[in-house]
């Protein structure tokens, strides 16, 4: 080992320890820069640094811990409200159209029964100037007149007969303006109710407006990812040529979602429980001819304008934009393989990843110069359209039209 180290006249092994010590030595010299400390460090300081930076790591890490732990409990509980406010809203809502609807139907009747009441009194008016015309003139008079006998002794008798069906006539007459007066009593009540509705529905809606405000500031950090996504998605739209090319396209692109908010339920199970997304009248339903002559596969509904839209079951926004003709569309994917499409609307209150609860507000119908708005409402399984009405709660929500 190391021969040409070995001095002359050593024995092999006294020869192996000076080599050791020799290889020590240089070890040290070579690294001896490094072994000992500079001139001005501490080590114990350099450690003391580097521990207290490790605490105030974990202490950082537990406040951003607790603060995410609060904003979350936040989030939930103005989630909580947003969905009892929502369905307050919704109800008003409910209120103002079935009043609206009465309100119609009194104007029909009132505007037919005055119809009835003016024709009724034109011809009571001519047979009242006829009969006055006869009762002016004495039967003694009637006797001699240049007449037939006949036409006479009619003439007497119409008098003599004629007036007790007049009172009866005349009776009627004083029922009917008695119902008309009630009606326009009941008509300007309920427009009275209708109005006062509508002003608690307005402030319904101020109330969920704000709840919407404050759950949007606190997941405002959250919204930087979401946007990209958002945009990333609005270009899936652009591509697809239909529906079932665009949920086809979400399902391949495997987007990014965050992990489900508790309380997911099984959408199989909730047959026949389902909520309308919004209040309002059915105008067309599934399979029936739109104006285009092919079946539809959704729901029509004529809302109320900047009526409230929820989420009908729990689930998770895949899609929030503009896509073709539907204008403003939002997809909610559920469990199961089954999504929820609400087209029509004016205003998305989610974004896409956001995870939804069951009656949680996602947007608003808009106020059209004329006419009420309409919702558009699809449930797809497996990208399949399939029938929405059995899936609703019909016991418990009104389906008119």
């Amino acid at each position: 080992m190391f021969p040409a180290l070995l001095p002359s006249g050593r024995s092999p092994k006294s020869a192996q320890r000076l080599n050791t010590r020799y290889f020590f030595a240089a070890l040290l010299l070579l690294t001896g820069v490094s072994a000992f400390p500079a001139h001005g460090e501490d080590p114990d300081r350099e450690l003391r640094d580097v521990e207290r930076a490790i605490e105030e790591g974990k202490g950082r890490k537990a406040t951003l811990e607790k603060k995410a732990a609060s904003l979350a409990r936040n989030i939930r509980g103005i989630r909580k409200e947003m969905i009892k406010a929502a369905r307050n809203t919704q109800e008003r809502e409910e209120v103002v159209v079935s009043l609206k609807e009465h309100l119609d139907t009194l104007e029909q009747r009132l505007d037919e029964k005055r119809q009835a009441l003016r024709k009724k009194h034109y011809q009571f008016g001519n047979v009242l100037a006829a009969l006055e015309r006869l009762a002016v003139i004495p039967e003694e008079i009637l006797l001699v007149l240049p007449a037939r006998p006949v036409d006479t002794i009619r003439s007497i008798n119409l008098i003599r007969f004629a007036v007790p069906k007049i009172e009866s006539k005349a009776e009627e007459l004083r029922r009917e303006l008695t119902v008309f007066s009630s009606l326009r009593a009941e008509m300007v009540r309920r427009r009275g109710d209708y109005l006062q509705e509508t002003k608690a529905l307005d402030k319904e809606r101020r109330q969920l407006g704000q709840l919407l405000k404050q759950k949007q500031q606190l997941e405002s950090k959250t919204r930087a990812e979401s946007k990209k996504e958002q945009e990333r998605l609005r270009k899936l739209g652009t591509q697809a040529k239909n529906l079932r090319e665009l949920l086809a396209r979400l399902e391949h692109s495997q987007v990014a979602l965050k992990p489900p908010i508790e309380g997911i339920s099984s959408f199989r199970a909730a047959r026949g429980t389902l909520p309308l997304p919004a209040r309002g009248r059915l105008i067309r339903r599934y399979g029936e001819e739109t104006e285009f002559g092919v079946p539809s596969k959704g729901l029509y509904i004529e809302t109320l304008k900047s009526a409230q839209v929820v989420a009908p079951f729990d689930g998770q926004i895949v899609f929030a934009g503009p896509f073709r003709g539907y204008g403003l569309l939002l997809i909610i994917r559920h469990s199961e393989g089954y999504h929820t499409l609400l087209a029509g609307l004016f205003r998305i209150d989610g974004a896409v990843g956001q995870w939804v609860l069951a009656g949680e507000p996602v947007g608003a119908m808009g106020r059209p110069a004329a006419g009420n708005p309409t919702l558009y409402v699809e449930l797809r399984r497996e990208g399949q359209a399939i029938n929405l009405l059995p899936w609703l709660a019909t016991g418990r929500e009104k389906v008119s039209g």
